[in-house]
């Protein structure tokens, strides 16, 4: 029996044999701070998701260009002004392989229109998949699919 080389990992996973803990550490606090930017004013929720996320997503199983996005984040952080997101720390699970990074948990979340007189909270689950050496930007990850479970 021949134990496998470097060469065969490498044909595996482009920057290591294996995903480290830096790896899935670097994308849990990634997705703690883009779940709880879903709490930051429009504009600056705004501007952080415009440095995240891909130039095409597959969002909520469409795919889907940046600007659109932005688009419908726009719409809906106008419709609920008022937003708090807490992520659940103990539900996350990441997974890291070919410099993608898959994590999934599920987050708090609390809306409310002043204008409108309504609220709305609940829990959702979510699943975002991360390139984690590709179009980084600010050594940040980049979101190349968003689904709520």
């Amino acid at each position: 029996m021949s134990i496998p080389t470097v060469s065969y990992f490498s044909a595996h996973f482009s920057r290591r044999p294996w995903p480290d803990a830096y790896e899935e550490t670097a994308a849990t606090n990634f997705v703690s701070e883009l779940v709880t930017s879903g709490s930051l004013p429009a504009n600056q929720a705004i501007a952080f998701a415009s440095s995240v996320y891909a130039g095409e997503v597959s969002f909520y199983g469409r795919r889907k260009r940046l600007d659109e996005i932005l688009e419908d984040k726009a719409k809906f952080f106008e419709r609920w002004p008022n937003r708090t997101y807490r992520l659940r720390p103990e539900s996350v699970v990441v997974s890291c392989g070919r410099d993608l990074c898959r994590v999934t948990g599920d987050f708090d979340w609390y809306v409310s229109s002043p204008q409108r007189a309504k609220t709305l909270n609940g829990t959702a689950s979510f699943l975002y998949s991360l390139s984690m050496n590709g179009r980084i930007q600010g050594n940040r990850p980049i979101v190349t699919a968003e689904i709520s479970l």
